[in-house]
């Protein structure tokens, strides 16, 4: 019919300007919504101001070659047998594995093959405060992934790059990283088996 194709002509335009309309009254409305709450604003823009609670953390600066300039947390402020020196005043010149000797009885050698390592193999240089590697040089005691790096390779990459280990506090700010023994003993590496932390419960009719 003529007549109703006519009609419906004129009715169309009229409700698709009724639905722009709408639409910029919530556009508006959701405008001033944010222009009357300043907290919304600076929490729309990520403008809120990021405290750095790395500032005043113990830690050692690191250069890279792969990276940019970053901090390793220290671990020897916590360490009770720290220094080694006020025992091992002479090096270190006993043989075998910490077990075998009163002081370190608690610390079972559980790393690599048997009889690959004893004490030596890490702590064998002159300054017992310090590590000892593969060549003989001496490391800082808190730079554990020097000495770990020699050979887990692919672990230390990782771990450089930001893919294995933990950080402090959050993504901005200064990055302060903890080193390879901070997670892992350093006698037996190998982490022990656990139960997974349980998912969290899910309401389905919440997250549609």
């Amino acid at each position: 019919m003529p007549g109703k194709h006519f009609k419906h002509q004129y009715l169309m335009p009229g409700v698709a300007l009724r639905v722009v309309i709408v639409l910029l009254v919530l556009v508006a409305l959701a405008c001033a919504r944010y222009e009357d709450d300043p907290a919304l604003v600076t929490d729309a823009r990520h403008n809120t101001p990021f405290i750095d609670l790395t500032f005043d953390l113990p830690k050692i600066a690191v250069e890279s070659e792969d990276t940019r300039p970053f901090f390793v947390a220290r671990r020897t402020p916590d360490m009770v047998q720290y220094p080694c020196a006020t025992c091992h005043t002479q090096g270190l010149k006993i043989p075998g594995t910490p077990a075998d000797y009163q002081a370190h009885a608690e610390i079972r050698l559980a790393h690599a093959q048997e009889k690959t390592m004893d004490c030596a193999t890490c702590h064998g240089n002159s300054d017992t405060n310090k590590l000892n590697s593969l060549t003989g040089s001496a490391i800082d005691m808190d730079r554990a992934d020097e000495l770990c790096g020699q050979c887990h390779t692919e672990k230390k990459r990782d771990w450089l790059h930001g893919a294995h280990g933990k950080r402090y506090y959050t993504w901005q700010g200064t990055r302060v990283i903890q080193s390879c023994t901070s997670c892992h003993n350093p006698h037996k590496p190998a982490l022990e088996k656990r139960m997974p932390v349980a998912f969290p419960e899910l309401n389905p009719r919440r997250n549609r």
